[in-house]
């Protein structure tokens, strides 16, 4: 697999510096398609909200002085060497998209995460790989760095496994790709993990996303939605117990 890195932060930048308005979102609908509008030409920006205010350009800005763009490169560099992917002879395009979950009214982490981790099939039949940078969070080199090699060993997982399906699959999917990454996981007590598993065993086999979040993204991101909280932390399916 190879892949190649497509600095969209800059492009991004460009749309925010313009002023808020119904001319900044039709310059957005014109750069996120083609000309004859038949597809996305740049699927990571799909995520963003084009009428954000000054914190997103804010944030913007604050990867760029990190210089996102050469850690992305170096860990694209560093994942497609490190002979843990099964060969493969596609080529992929990658990109950040910055998500506005800060003002943001129709953006929910939850939901967002989920398509980005499990539902991915578009951009990857396009050849992209959309990784996410959130405008809540404090920008951090190794952030970048973690969700760069997540997304790209994901991809990797996905032309091997196929999309994940059921809960079953998914957890499969994020305990493997954190392990070939090295990303640091939670770590669990053991009464947690014992209850952990006892809350999420009986829906293994589920495939609808309100059962995914609920089991995976834990209690705060499904209350975020609506949905039943479990008494399940968050990302704890692919935890480690103590002691492991």
């Amino acid at each position: 697999m190879t892949v190649d890195y497509v600095p969209l932060l800059d492009v991004a930048r460009n749309l925010y510096r313009m002023p808020l308005g119904q001319a900044r979102f039709q310059e957005y609908l014109r750069v996120l398609r083609t000309d004859d509008r038949s597809y996305v030409r740049y699927p990571p920006l799909v995520s963003m909200n084009p009428m954000a205010k000054e914190h997103v350009l804010a944030c913007i800005d604050a990867y760029r002085a990190l210089d996102a763009d050469a850690i992305a490169r170096a860990t694209i560099e560093a994942s497609c060497s490190s002979g843990a992917f099964a060969p493969s002879s596609r080529s992929f395009s990658l990109g950040f998209g910055v998500v506005d979950d800060v003002q943001g009214g129709w953006t929910n982490r939850a939901a967002v995460e989920h398509d980005a981790c499990f539902a991915f099939g578009v951009s990857f039949k396009a050849g992209w790989i959309s990784v996410l940078l959130w405008a809540s969070e404090l920008p951090h080199p190794a952030t970048v760095r973690d969700v760069v090699a997540l997304a790209i060993a994901r991809t990797a997982y996905v032309e091997r496994h196929g999309m994940p399906e059921t809960l079953r699959a998914k957890i499969a999917q994020e305990r493997t790709v954190h392990v070939i990454t090295g990303v640091a996981v939670p770590t669990l007590d053991v009464q947690t993990a014992d209850r952990m598993r006892r809350a999420v065993e009986p829906h293994l086999d589920a495939t609808d996303m309100r059962t995914a979040i609920e089991c995976l993204a834990g209690d705060e991101a499904a209350a975020s939605l609506g949905f039943t909280p479990r008494g399940i932390p968050r990302h704890a399916a692919w935890a480690r117990d103590v002691g492991e």
